[in-house]
């Protein structure tokens, strides 16, 4: 665990989604990990993950955003257990069920400057989709499971019936790969002490913010 102090640089927004670019030499975290921000007003910290820009961060969805350009962060990081993107998967499909799928954009950059190809499926697009991802329509979502070596997407906690009839639905193979970042309240500085974000798995209770947030679609309990 390394922590630093960093100046913030830059905000910009992309529909409802906040950014903020931090004075960070980068990459210092790997798709799906994450990093925790404060400033010197904040009795929690911020749950910032990557996108797809280097030097670039999602402020959390939903939450109220108070910070300055010039504000000085305290920030720890890495956190938790990533995306696992391994060297021969070409063909990713990700499936977004939260109000904005760019956590999962740094996972798509990761195959693509391999090689390989990357597609979404989300009802909740931001305003820009790097071009190179090709953005699927209902239509195609089966065709698209098919054709995919990896799948990788998010959801809240207490709203994962997409993700069991997903389970359900499709017969997948074992080669296969279906990762979910669990979207769930981080309370503490990543010390798996609070319990907060727990979730609940085949064995047994997890802490997202040291065991997840990302975990195997079979190994969750539904």
């Amino acid at each position: 665990m390394k922590s630093a102090q960093c100046s913030l640089l830059k905000i910009c927004k992309n529909g409802s989604v906040v950014f903020v670019e931090l004075e960070l030499p980068s990459p210092v975290l790997t798709a799906g990990q994450f990093l925790l921000a404060r400033n010197q007003r904040d009795i929690l910290p911020a749950v910032l993950f990557s996108t797809d820009k280097r030097g670039q961060y999602i402020f959390p969805m939903n939450s109220e955003f108070h910070w300055e350009v010039g504000d000085d962060l305290l920030i720890t990081f890495p956190h938790g257990h990533g995306f696992t993107i391994k060297p021969d998967m070409r063909k990713l499909l990700m499936i977004s069920q939260t109000s904005s799928p760019v956590r999962l954009f740094s996972a798509a950059r990761q195959i693509l400057e391999n090689g390989g190809e990357a597609a979404l499926f989300s009802r909740n697009l931001p305003d820009q989709v790097p071009p190179e991802i090709e953005v699927l329509s209902d239509e195609q979502l089966d065709e698209a499971v098919l054709w995919s070596d990896a799948i990788i997407g998010d959801a809240q906690l207490h709203h994962m019936d997409f993700w069991q009839g997903f389970q359900t639905k499709y017969q997948l193979s074992a080669r296969q790969s279906v990762q979910i970042l669990v979207d769930t309240p981080i309370a503490c500085d990543g010390t798996a002490e609070c319990g907060v974000c727990a979730i609940k798995t085949h064995a047994g209770w997890k802490q997202a913010c040291s065991d997840g947030p990302v975990f195997n679609l079979r190994d969750l309990e539904f």
